[in-house]
């Protein structure tokens, strides 16, 4: 399957400290899922954002995007996705952590106004509700049996935010002062905020921090 980039969308019409924090928290999700290549573009005033690794994005004012290897949809997954065991269980932890990415935006900007991660996932974090959703039907076609495999992935994003807090913070902050960040930026920039080799988090990791048996 060829390599295909992942699209996060939020739909503000500015540039605020709570619109750089989701999109940060997109982005550090990201990277510590080991997605070097990460992008973000603010939208100008026809709603369209610009990107180097997706093209153009309309319908929405702020975007992170990254590439991903994997299916996004049901209509996306090939013969050869599920012609394993093993393939089954790579696709189940993949898409299971680009739920986590998905939601990352959302659990950041509740975590730093104080808005319900409920009411966010109608409004501002409705895009990347879209995304879950798709990513879920992929995980059950694969096999995943985790019945509430949405509340889980919230679970494990609000563990992964809380445990990279400051680094969505710093990022966030450079994010405010400019409108588009290429992967050569990000990168350098996560080299100061983090390393220039992240330790990649896994799935086990995160239920820990959540809790999660």
């Amino acid at each position: 399957m060829d390599t295909q980039n992942t699209v996060v969308e939020i739909g503000y019409y500015r540039w605020p400290r709570d619109l750089a924090i989701h999109e940060a928290g997109h982005a550090i999700a990201a990277w510590f899922f080991g997605n070097s290549q990460v992008e973000i573009s603010l939208a100008g005033k026809g709603r369209i954002a610009r990107t180097y690794l997706y093209g153009e994005v309309d319908e929405c004012n702020a975007v992170a995007v990254w590439r991903v290897n994997y299916p996004r949809t049901a209509d996306d997954i090939m013969p050869y996705h599920l012609s394993s065991t093993e393939k089954r269980s790579d696709l189940i932890n993949q898409v299971s952590g680009a739920m986590v990415c998905s939601l990352a935006g959302i659990v950041a900007q509740s975590k730093y106004t104080g808005e319900s991660v409920n009411a966010l996932m109608k409004t501002s974090g409705k895009y990347d509700m879209r995304n879950v959703h798709n990513l879920i039907e992929v995980y059950r076609a694969a096999g995943g049996k985790d019945a509430d495999i949405q509340h889980k992935s919230l679970s494990r994003a609000q563990a992964l935010i809380t445990l990279k807090w400051w680094d969505t913070i710093a990022l966030a902050k450079i994010l405010e002062n400019r409108n588009h960040m290429p992967a050569s930026n990000f990168q350098a920039i996560m080299g100061t905020i983090d390393s220039y080799s992240p330790k990649v988090l896994t799935l086990d990791e995160l239920d820990e921090l959540a809790g999660e048996e």
